[in-house]
């Protein structure tokens, strides 16, 4: 891959991971998993609040499949190097399978991941914050 730009190369590519994470994240938003296309919303608050919670449903997936591949089982490679699944797509078919046949152990599962979450968005929060106030003037 060749990355072409005004910035200098180990930046370059800095930034090209971002971008990079974003188009998957979005790809994730369209077409793997909640299809929002279909949604043909046109009041930006309303998509914004859908945005939001659809973000939130993708962190979920993607830590209930980050702790599945660590605790039960790993995500095989391909011969290419490549993942054959995603930490998202092994998160939501972990919950779909979960949500079919609900069980105390899965129930307590979801809780304590979502307290997790609940405490990394607030951690966020507080560092945006943080940010923010030492960028004013």
């Amino acid at each position: 891959m060749f990355l072409i730009g005004n910035l200098p190369a180990k930046q370059l590519g800095r930034f090209y991971r971002r971008r990079w994470c974003i188009e998957v994240l979005f790809q994730t938003f369209k077409g793997r998993g909640f299809d929002l296309e279909s949604t043909h919303l046109r009041c930006s608050k309303k998509l914004s609040k859908l945005l939001v919670f659809v973000s939130i449903a993708v962190a979920i997936c993607v830590k209930f499949g980050e702790v599945y591949v660590k605790k039960v089982q790993k995500i095989k490679i391909q011969k290419n190097g490549y993942s054959t699944r995603s930490f998202f797509r092994q998160g939501i078919d972990v919950l779909r399978r979960g949500l079919k046949n609900i069980k105390p152990d899965f129930v307590s599962l979801c809780k304590e991941y979502i307290e997790k979450l609940i405490r990394w968005i607030d951690i966020q929060i507080t560092y945006s914050q943080a940010v923010e106030r030492n960028l004013r003037p």
